[in-house]
């Protein structure tokens, strides 16, 4: 009989003792060792099913915070759909997400109405800065697909509160 995880609410084997999505101890139910030694086809073979998924805990919430940062669409709509709205770890990463894209958006624009700037310099100041959105946005995604909480510097503060709010 399956067993579910109290902490991310997966179904795994009833011989389980650690999680195989979140890597927790398992905490084996009251009695399945009695119903397990039991013979088949008496009262005590049909064990109680175990706890149901916790409220807000999807099983591919990795997946679905490393698709929140493909681009801004995605995390608006994990923000508004139904079974994504109510996990804090897919909320943190559309909201950093949403927050990473509106830092890009500023300062393209900043960078780009610069008027001390040459093209040439200008040029290479507005690549430097997309080499670090970029490697922020890269190092944000696989995180996210690792089922961490990677906070980016300034951003991840915002995220967090925004993400806490719900």
């Amino acid at each position: 009989m399956p067993i579910f995880c109290t902490s991310c609410g997966t179904q795994n084997v009833d011989s389980a003792t650690f999680c195989s999505n979140c890597g927790k101890p398992i905490a084996q139910p009251a009695g399945a060792g009695a119903a397990s030694a039991a013979p088949t086809g008496t009262a005590a073979a049909t064990a109680v099913p175990g706890p149901p998924p916790v409220a807000g805990a999807i099983p591919n919430e990795s997946a679905m915070g490393g698709i929140a940062y493909l681009t801004f669409i995605p995390a608006i709509i994990f923000l508004m759909t139904e079974p994504y709205k109510y996990n804090r770890f897919v909320r943190f990463h559309s909201w950093q997400c949403i927050w990473l894209c509106v830092a890009r958006l500023v300062l393209a624009v900043a960078l780009f109405w610069v008027p001390f700037v040459g093209f040439g310099l200008g040029f290479a100041l507005r690549s430097l800065v997309s080499l670090l959105f970029f490697a922020a946005w890269l190092v944000a995604i696989i995180n996210a697909f690792q089922g961490k909480m990677f906070k980016l510097p300034v951003l991840g503060d915002l995220a967090e509160q925004q993400a806490n709010k719900m």
